[in-house]
């Protein structure tokens, strides 16, 4: 047997005996949380930093292992992920609503600071730098939902996009040759058009 078998073997084991014992699990996960809810703040704070070095190093590591592996498990288990979001998507809307309503902008925030180290410090004084307008077309950004456009090699912050913008870019696979291209193409055909022609 194989160490990935061998691997495998564990997770199979480990998943029935979770799915066998989850009401349980749950119950003392949720009592053990509430007891012991300020010690893990204060814990989790006082480590974020090697946490997130440490979840970087292992997804630089072993990014499309697990990616494969949660690619497998949700195709293995659609319907019934399907049938629990039918289930409970009412409770969930509810949830939601209640929670943004009383953490408004949490949801943002933290992804921010996830996907591109940003405090909503840094992200406020970036948007007043550009006078609340979009990087490339000027137009006025919505507040909630400009985008951070970064280098996808550095990971650089490049500065905020209206979605047209971000999403034109993107399709454009942030070649500055191919949009050169574009812009002229575009400009060319604009002259013709103006000048009366075909």
């Amino acid at each position: 047997m194989t160490e990935e078998e061998k691997l495998e073997r564990q997770r199979e084991y480990a998943r029935k005996y979770y799915e066998a014992h989850k009401e349980e699990r749950r119950e003392y996960a949720r009592r053990y949380h509430a007891a012991h809810k300020d010690e893990e703040r204060a814990y989790n704070e006082a480590h974020k930093d090697e946490r997130q070095e440490y979840q970087r190093e292992y997804y630089e590591a072993n990014g499309d292992k697990e990616r494969e592996r949660n690619r497998k498990y949700y195709e293995a288990h659609r319907a019934e992920r399907q049938e629990y979001r039918d289930v409970h998507r009412a409770e969930k809307q509810e949830y939601n609503r209640k929670y943004n309503e009383a953490y408004p902008g949490a949801g943002r925030n933290c992804n921010l600071k996830r996907l591109y180290g940003l405090s909503p410090e840094d992200y406020a004084a970036l948007l007043a730098k550009q006078d609340g307008r979009c990087a490339i077309c000027g137009g006025l950004l919505n507040s909630k939902t400009p985008c951070v456009d970064h280098d996808h090699v550095t990971g650089e912050i490049r500065g905020l996009l209206c979605s047209s913008c971000n999403v034109a870019i993107g399709l454009m696979k942030d070649d500055s040759v191919l949009l050169q291209k574009a812009a002229e193409y575009v400009k060319t055909h604009s002259d013709t058009e103006a000048g009366g022609g075909g």
